[in-house]
């Protein structure tokens, strides 16, 4: 996959900071096999967004197996940071094992820059006090 064009323009691109990026026509596991070639060559911590909680699990899974594959255990480590678990209208607060992930996670990202993080969107749109 990082001998193809396609992956080689992807590079520059995003090597040079020039903006956003669309890869189309990927199916299944390529989406994050190519995040993680991605993420070797350009040594530079990641943020991958899903759709939902199931979508994020089933994400960092595949994501750090294929880091597993590609560097071994030296690779970089897949982080999550998880969506509160309440509506945040009812006055109620989150569960405290979530409040500890989401700090966990934000402290290991500020101390080593080689990490991917994968959340949900709705973990993204929640304020982080």
């Amino acid at each position: 996959m990082e001998d193809l064009p396609a992956f080689q323009g992807i590079l520059r691109i995003l090597e040079a900071g020039k903006g956003l990026v669309c890869a189309s026509g990927l199916a299944g596991s390529s989406k994050i096999l190519l995040a993680a070639l991605l993420q070797r060559r350009l040594q530079k911590p990641m943020l991958i967004v899903s759709d939902n909680t199931q979508q994020a699990e089933r994400t960092a899974s595949d994501l750090q197996f294929f880091f597993s594959q590609i560097a071994g255990p030296s690779g970089p480590s897949v982080l999550a940071f998880p969506s509160y678990d309440i509506d945040p209208y009812r006055g109620l607060s989150p569960h405290p094992s979530l409040q500890q992930q989401r700090a966990s996670t934000l402290w290991s990202l500020s101390h080593s820059p080689d990490q991917c993080v994968v959340a949900p969107i709705r973990a993204l749109l929640s304020r982080t006090p």
